[in-house]
């Protein structure tokens, strides 16, 4: 039998400077994406298996609809979408960390939950 001779993929990093360096933006965005989901879970997980089923969905949701967002961000001005999304991230965060969170917890008992949250907005 022939040997099967395969590419050496260590000489594309190692030779390709440009490439190297999208191999390892690539690596350190996916790594901080699945971080980003590992904590959005147990944030999530004390409000029920349908918030954690949600907050799942919704991190899976800019690969499902990457076409149209394609086809969106193509005819927008830029400035004005990322402006937008910036505001609309802004508004979940504020809500789901917000005050009905310090609330609800300090209705609950839980001081130290509430005094948590109020100072992870700011309060």
């Amino acid at each position: 039998m022939a040997a099967i001779h395969l590419p050496r993929c260590p000489v594309l990093l190692r030779e390709t400077p440009q490439f190297r360096y999208l191999w390892l933006s690539r690596i350190i965005s996916a790594t901080g994406a699945g971080a980003g989901r590992l904590a959005l879970v147990p944030l999530a997980a004390p409000d029920g298996p349908g918030t954690v089923s949600l907050v799942l969905l919704c991190t899976a949701l800019p690969q499902l609809l990457g076409p149209v967002a394609g086809t969106v961000a193509d005819r927008v001005d830029r400035r004005r979408l990322l402006a937008g999304c910036q505001a609309g991230q802004g508004v979940i965060y504020t809500h789901r960390r917000g005050p009905p969170v310090a609330a609800r917890a300090a209705a609950t008992g839980h001081r130290r939950r509430a005094a948590r949250s109020a100072d992870v907005i700011g309060r």
